[in-house]
């Protein structure tokens, strides 16, 4: 069974791998709807140069502007902080001081890793709960709720508490739904359980 659980894996990972290469290679959908769009004069020469002048020497990690005073904090600081906040702009900052190659091997094989990683953990789920899933559609909806779940949790919440765009967060949703759909089509269909253990 455990080795049943491994080869589903290896495929669905597999396949949502190509599925997360249509999605954000291919398709254009990012860009269609609005998830992501380049800077203004990003092709210009001195961009780079224009952000470490903006950014100076910041450290890697993520900035918040503007960043909410402590909660000790003074009135007039406090009321400085909601006074910024209302007039905006608002910002996360995923701030990287170094560059390093576009989308080099490793990144790829930490990629697929993950997914296939997900996909052991689904398996897992499979097997805890076998004798409640008997059947193609049961375990189908097992995965998927749980892909439901994890996909909406943090891109839902991020555009709730911190104002991440809503179309961003949503088709980043969407795409970690589908591949967790992929995900349950495949687990669903080849981790099947004896007959003493559940109805297949």
């Amino acid at each position: 069974m455990v080795a049943r659980v491994i080869v589903a894996s290896l495929l669905a990972s597999v396949l949502w791998f190509m599925w997360g290469y249509v999605f954000w290679g291919l398709s254009g959908i990012p860009v269609a709807t609005g998830m992501m769009a380049p800077l203004p004069n990003e092709l210009d020469g001195t961009a780079s140069v224009k952000a470490r002048t903006v950014f100076g020497e910041l450290k890697t990690g993520v900035y918040a502007y503007p960043f909410p005073p402590p909660s000790d904090g003074d009135e007039a600081t406090i009321a400085a902080f909601a006074n910024r906040y209302e007039a905006g702009p608002l910002m996360h900052i995923f701030y990287q001081q170094d560059g390093g190659p576009a989308m080099p091997p490793t990144q790829f094989l930490f990629g697929w890793l993950h997914m296939f990683g997900l996909c052991l953990g689904f398996g897992l789920l499979l097997m805890i709960v076998r004798t409640a899933v008997p059947t193609f559609a049961s375990r189908f909806a097992v995965v998927a709720l749980v892909g439901l779940i994890a996909a909406t949790m943090t891109n839902v919440g991020s555009a709730i508490w911190f104002h991440h765009p809503w179309p961003y967060q949503l088709g980043s949703a969407a795409y970690d739904l589908v591949g967790a759909l992929i995900a349950a089509v495949v687990l669903a269909a080849m981790v099947r359980f004896p007959q003493s253990q559940s109805q297949s």
